[in-house]
């Protein structure tokens, strides 16, 4: 406390007396015989140079303070599929607040950007500024708070703002961000990093600031270290360097010391967490060096201090730290060499040069290092990034801006340096004069070959000729390139390897651009070989200059491919699954030992029976073979007049192709996602179309003239090779062929139109012409407004492709199923509410010990149920086989549970319930605030599914001998004694046919409310064929006298969509909208029935056949 106060008391004396003694002090000065350097500005305002205005230059020192989340940006060309993660940049985002402005160009305030890459077309922006105790204090008092900077404010702070300056310290994160894992849970920390001790936390989903680091420093024998107490910790590093052969990272502090007779120290040190650093080894010196960057080889840390020192003093005095620093250009610089197994640390002397980054270093033996280095003649140039200068086009041209790219030999026996001329010499290439180095990072503290950065001023003339370069350093220079375009300006690349690569430069260089005539941004991506720009997208904002930043590739896709290389790479299921006490937590061992049967997707014996139905079921396999017909309203002919309130779309999704080249699907689920659109206008004019969807999966599949390689329900044949199963497991399902839904945008309100199946992804429809506008992976938020921790803890598997409109809102509601990564934590249901099609938030989530498969559910006006059947995901076989499908355990003997989640309190009841398997809920209302009613499609089990293998449906006897018929049911749910009992439906005990429905419709407007009237298909329905199929109505509530049945032979409908009459007199009046084969045409058409007694009152048939379509619905105009 007491060195506290004589701090403060002396940092007072200096700031408010006439002159400072112990500046003046020249005892002060380290014993040098030297003549002490001022930088000073040598811009001469030389009309006769350059007059061009470097159109849109100055935008990159310009205030942007837009902050965008997740905004698609529309990449020219396809992105390869293994670009997965994000690109983040950190740099300057402000320049001034209310009155007050900066005059150096780095210390606008830090701000983010961003861009996630998710292996497909679909890549989102963001940029948010972070929102450090500077900013906040800044924005609240709408000037720039008095907090310390690189250089001054104008106008400047008074002297008491100086003060509070001094002890407030530097608190703007402007330079760089990095990722460092927790010592304890091993997860990715995200931390935005100046050259100072601090750092902030940053949630790199949304770009949140989470708050300020201080970390804990402790010595390498556990003893806390006394920092801050006898030393002032005053600077580090903004680029820590990866410790080889650990996870851990290293970087050094300069302090000061405090006490007079105590020199200052500088440590390396090794960041183990965020929070968490320890010394490796410090040393004393007498004058603390400015240093920027430094270099790691697998066995050494080297610290280059140039003569360029910090006046402690002077900063004490005036609270601008770049006017302190004292440039010595007589003398030499030191080498620092520090052994990172023993902390030992050598010094040697080196020629006076200024660096701020250093390129790479690597050990030739245990005593020869090699060390690159980007560097200037002196520190001039960082004086030149004043904001006045940049934004004048005379100024900026004034200066040298140009690096020298430097090879050095170090010699640890003799304790010398030499300097090794780097090819082509004399003669300098351009690639030779770059700064803002980086390289490929797999070759970090390695011997490697090629460099990247930036080169300013490439004319020699304007600094804004500005240039992306690759330095060979392996064959004469006869490798480098450059990249420029005559108005852009490119800040740092980053190099991104390609996986499996075969050389060192075989990867891509993302590269943020601004666009001047456009006055724009944009990403570049570069092909890191040649430099050729492959492709770019465009921001909706300009990006101000970025300093540095880098690409995290998605971490829970590299969990995930390691994990599933290792269980590949084992090679027999026995070892990691059969062998229960292998990797399995002890809940998952106990599942692993249930008396159960493991669904088997074998095709029926066709030799089963005799008496089965001989029938060919004349056309019905065309619903199941490929149409790769696409079309764009064609007019088609009704029979009969239309009724003039007909308006709007009908778009039914399914399947439309079932094999690519020599690969066919297995199952009919796995055909490609084909929409097929009625366009009703209220007259005899009616347009149809039908179009795939252009997924990522498809197209690729088109590109490579067969089945691509992407998550399916079951697999393909021919089968995949291991290889390709990985890309399977990590790419994951993308066919979105299931349903489509309409969705309001929360921001404008318009109508957005998704395309789904049962996971959590979606694409975009443009619904007038059938379109597919992109891919959404929609932001999940928690109902306390915090981003909810996805892809981290829990891998996002299973969602509804039946999301249900939340009474009394516009939103709908869906769930999401997420299986826990980590053994020790449970896997989660959530209940979620669709704000729009990108933007969702968790009404209510629970903790399960094993993920059931289901596949919709039921609202009431109050609550949400959730069925979950003793059906449940196997992720440990699904990362084996890549065959989902395979991996769904059924256990008849266990019963299923009920999830009742209160919509407004989001507090979830759970109730047993009697084993079955149910694919669709029908509808449940609310009978009072303890009572709701049920009802549900049910099958005895999953076998189901079986059916729908392609093998199957093609073969008339192995379909026909398969039970295909539901069982409509009601339950009474007693939330009060959570108990469930099911009701008997009338008549009673036989069942008509309509009691036998599954792909369940009702009036939508009795959603969640009591109902009477339910829709749906039968197969099977003379109990001999699959294709006797039957379009039914069940009478929920009049004895079933209300049952009805409309049915041709030899003509197969898919599931119906009810549209109501405008001004209708009762639940029933209204339209049925029907897609059926004709199979003795071996054509389509639509047919129109009468909703109240089934007769069919109209068709259209279509030009071309569909193929089975799975779900869909009308969309009023």
């Amino acid at each position: 406390m007491m060195i506290n106060f004589l701090v403060q008391m002396l940092l007072t004396v200096c700031l408010v007396g006439q002159h400072c003694v112990l500046s003046e002090d020249k005892t002060s000065v380290p014993p040098f015989n030297h003549r002490k350097q001022e930088i000073k500005s040598v811009i001469q305002n030389n009309r006769t140079k350059s007059q061009q205005t470097d159109e849109g230059f100055n935008l990159l020192f310009q205030s942007n303070t837009e902050e965008l989340l997740d905004v698609p940006v529309a990449f020219e060309n396809p992105l390869p599929e293994w670009l997965t993660g994000n690109l983040v940049r950190n740099g300057l985002g402000m320049f001034e607040i209310g009155p007050r402005t900066f005059l150096h160009a780095f210390d606008g305030f830090a701000k983010l950007a961003s861009w996630k890459f998710s292996g497909n077309s679909t890549v989102l922006f963001s940029t948010k500024f972070i929102k450090s105790d500077f900013y906040r204090a800044s924005k609240k008092a709408k000037t720039i708070a008095p907090y310390l900077l690189f250089q001054s404010v104008e106008p400047a702070f008074s002297w008491l703002e100086r003060l509070q300056c001094l002890m407030r310290g530097l608190d703007n994160m402007n330079v760089n961000i990095l990722s460092f894992r927790n010592a304890k849970n091993g997860q990715p920390e995200y931390a935005a990093l100046s050259d100072f001790w601090l750092v902030y936390k940053i949630g790199l989903e949304n770009l949140t600031t989470e708050y300020k680091v201080s970390p804990k420093f402790i010595s390498r024998n556990g003893n806390k270290w006394l920092s801050g107490k006898a030393f002032l910790d005053l600077l580090s590093s903004a680029h820590p360097l990866p410790e080889p052969g650990t996870q851990n990272y290293l970087t050094f502090l300069s302090s000061v010391s405090m006490l007079p007779l105590t020199k200052s120290i500088i440590s390396l040190v090794r960041i183990n967490s965020l929070k968490r650093r320890s010394v490796v080894a410090k040393w004393e010196v007498d004058r603390v060096p400015y240093m920027h960057s430094f270099s790691v080889t697998k066995t050494k840390a080297i610290l280059l201090a140039s003569p360029f020192y910090v006046n402690v003093f002077c900063m004490a005095r005036k609270a601008e730290p770049f006017s302190c620093l004292d440039w010595y250009p007589e003398e030499n610089g030191t080498l620092y060499v520090i052994n990172l197994k023993s902390g030992k640390v050598r010094t040697i002397s080196i020629q006076n040069v200024f660096s701020m980054h250093h390129v790479n270093a690597y050990d030739i033996n245990n005593r020869k290092i090699i060390m690159d280095l980007s560097t200037y003649t002196s520190p001039n140039f960082v004086r030149f990034l004043q904001l006045k200068v940049l934004r004048d086009p005379v100024e900026r041209n004034s200066f040298d801006a140009h690096a020298r790219l430097r090879r050095f030999y170090i010699d640890l026996k003799r304790l010398q340096v030499h300097e090794i001329d780097l090819p082509p010499f004399p003669v300098q290439s351009l690639a030779s004069k770059l700064d803002m180095p980086v390289i490929n990072e797999s070759f970090r503290s390695k011997k490697y070959c090629f460099v990247y950065g930036l080169v300013l001023k490439t004319d020699n003339v304007s600094l804004t000729n500005i240039a992306i370069v690759k330095k060979d350093l392996c064959n004469n220079g006869t490798g480098d390139i450059a990249w420029q375009q005559p108005g852009h300006y490119p800040v740092e690349p980053w190099f991104v390897p390609r996986p499996g690569g075969t050389s060192e430069d075989d990867g891509l260089l993302l590269v943020p651009v601004l666009d001047g005539q456009k006055r724009q941004s944009y990403l570049a991506i570069l092909d890191a070989i040649s430099l050729r720009l492959i492709n770019r997208a465009y921001t909706p904002t300009h990006i101000p200059y970025s300093l540095h930043g880098r690409f995290f590739a998605n971490e829970l896709e590299v969990v995930r491919f390691l994990f599933i290389s290792l269980l590949f790479l084992e090679g027999h299921d026995n070892v990691l699954f059969d062998d229960k006490n292998a990797i399995l937590p002890s809940r998952q061992r106990n599942i692993g030992m249930m008396s159960q049967r493991r669904i088997k997707l074998n095709t029926a014996d066709s030799d089963s029976d005799d008496k089965l139905n001989q029938t060919s079921d004349n056309g019905f396999n065309l619903l199941f073979q490929s149409n790769s017909e696409e079309l764009l309203d064609v007019p088609v002919t009704f029979e009969k007049s239309l009724p003039s309130w007909l308006k709007g779309s009908l778009v039914r999704n399914g399947l439309g192709m079932f094999e690519i080249g020599p690969r066919t699907f297995l199952h009919a689920f796995d055909g490609f996602a084909k929409l097929a659109s009625w366009k009703f206008s209220g007259n005899s004019t009616v347009l149809f179309s039908t179009k795939f969807i252009k997924s990522d999966f498809y197209r690729a599949s088109k590109k490579a003239k067969t089945i691509a390689p992407y998550l399916s329900n079951q697999s393909v044949s021919p089968g995949f090779n291991l290889i390709e199963k990985l890309l399977c497991l990590i790419r994951g399902v993308d066919n979105m062929n299931v349903n489509i839904y309409e969705f309001r945008n929360s921001n404008n309100g318009k109508t957005e139109y998704a395309a789904m199946t049962d996971v959590w992804s979606v694409y975009k429809i443009g619904l007038e012409n059938l379109t597919t506008e992109y891919k959404a992976s929609p932001k999940l938020t928690s109902n306390k407004n915090n981003a909810w921790v996805l892809g981290k803890a829990f891998l996002d598997l299973l969602s509804s492709a039946h999301p249900l409109p939340e009474p009394g809102t516009q939103n709908y509601l869906t769930f999401l199923t997420s299986v826990a990564v980590l053994p020790w934590v449970k896997s989660k249901i959530s209940l979620v509410r669709i704000n729009s099609l990108k933007k969702r938030s968790v009404v209510s989530e629970w903790g399960v010990d094993r993920v059931p498969y289901m596949h919709s559910f039921a609202v009431t006006e109050t609550k949400a149920i959730l069925l979950a059947n003793p059906f449940y995901v196997n992720t440990m076989c699904i990362m084996r086989k890549a065959e989902p499908f395979s991996c769904l355990d059924w256990h008849p003997k266990e019963n299923g549970t009920l999830y009742v989640i209160n919509l407004t309190s989001g507090k979830v009841m759970t109730i047993t319930i009697h084993s079955f398997f149910c694919m669709h809920h029908v509808n449940a209302y609310d009978i009072n605030d303890q009572v709701i009613i049920m009802d549900i499609s049910t099958y005895p089990s999953p076998d189901i599914i079986n059916a729908f293998q392609l093998s199957v449906m093609r073969d008339p006897f192995a379909r026909n001998s398969f039970d295909a018929q539901a069982h409509l049911r009601r339950f009474h749910i007693d939330l009060k004694n959570l108990q469930v009992h099911e009701l008997q439906l009338l008549p009673f005990p036989v069942f008509s046919l309509a009691s036998r429905l599954d792909f369940p419709i009702i009036n939508e407007n009795f959603r969640s409310k009591k109902y009477c009237y339910v829709y749906g298909l039968v197969l099977k329905s003379d109990n001999v064929s699959f294709g006797n199929m039957a379009i039914v109505k069940k009478d929920m509530c009049y004895s079933g006298t209300g049952d009805r049945t409309w049915q041709q032979p030899g003509h197969y409908p898919v599931e119906p969509w009810f549209v109501p009459r405008p001004g209708g007199t009762s639940e029933d009046d209204g339209l049925l909208l029907v897609p059926v084969l004709d199979g003795q045409k071996r054509q389509s058409y639509l047919a129109i029935l009468d909703a109240v007694s089934l007769r069919l009152i109209n068709r259209a048939y279509t030009p071309t056949h569909i193929p089975y379509s799975l779900h869909g619905r009308f969309f009023a105009n």
